[in-house]
């Protein structure tokens, strides 16, 4: 829902001494990952300058707001226009900024492309490849994650990830990903990755598309009624101190982890 921009919009850095990463969360979190047109519903997705950078406006979080692809091309379209119309420009994108973002359902849509040969790595504990069921949850009809790539070469994921309480905070159906951003501390999307942390800090979930087209899953999930670590050397069962380490998955079904098993 939330991109990391276009960076040829960016400086390195900002010019309040803070990294380029640390101001696009701010600007994230302030405007509740959501587009900041007005009557737009979709997660915001680049960051748009108030005053633009070829007239001295500089990267930080006064100075930025949230807009969908879209409503970004329409501030950069009127930021080329007469002298007057930026001024008007500048003074709606300044009462948008401290206009109070409410809490709601965002969604987004993504599209990844897939290799012919299907490869899926949660963390360092598991290799799948060429499946759709990746990661199995009690429910047999609702798997936490699967996955399929259709004739024209693209990948469609599904997904459904709890938080500690047992309630859905992530959802995936097939590339379009909604959340509560009450739930949320951090969205971020780009071509490339995706990145959630829940608001209590407590559960996270990010997907990498390598260069060869593989994706990387690492985090730290509750499954199955228990916490765990998926990380890039192992799969750790956090209550009971258990890893997994180069297993691969075969046959059909996903790996199954709950606290205290393991089942691929």
């Amino acid at each position: 829902m939330s991109g990391q921009g276009d960076d040829r919009l960016a400086p390195d850095r900002s010019d309040v001494g803070m990294s380029k990463a640390q101001t696009q969360r701010e600007v994230r979190q302030r405007d509740r990952f959501q587009c900041k047109f007005p009557g737009c519903d979709r997660g915001g997705e680049q960051y748009a300058h108030i005053v633009a950078e070829d007239d001295g406006g500089p990267y930080e979080l006064d100075n930025l707001i949230f807009l969908c692809y879209a409503h970004h091309n329409f501030w950069q379209e009127s930021a080329r226009a007469s002298d007057l119309e930026k001024r008007r420009l500048v003074e709606l994108s300044e009462k948008l900024r401290d206009h109070q973002q409410p809490d709601s359902i965002i969604s987004t849509v993504f599209g990844w492309t897939a290799h012919d040969d299907l490869v899926v790595k949660l963390g360092g504990g598991v290799l799948a490849r060429n499946q759709e069921r990746i990661l199995e949850s009690r429910d047999p009809n609702r798997p936490y994650l699967s996955l399929r790539k259709d004739d024209f070469g693209l990948l469609w994921i599904t997904a459904n990830f709890e938080d500690a309480t047992g309630v859905t905070c992530f959802e995936v159906s097939e590339n379009k990903m909604s959340i509560r951003t009450s739930d949320a501390w951090d969205i971020a999307i780009n071509r490339r990755k995706l990145r959630f942390i829940h608001a209590d800090r407590r559960m996270q979930l990010q997907i990498d598309q390598t260069d060869d087209l593989a994706l990387q899953i690492t985090g730290e999930l509750f499954l199955n009624g228990g916490p765990f670590s998926i990380m890039p050397n192992q799969i750790l069962d956090v209550r009971y101190r258990n890893t997994f380490v180069a297993n691969q998955v075969a046959g059909g079904r996903g790996v199954f982890l709950a606290p205290g098993e393991f089942t691929i």
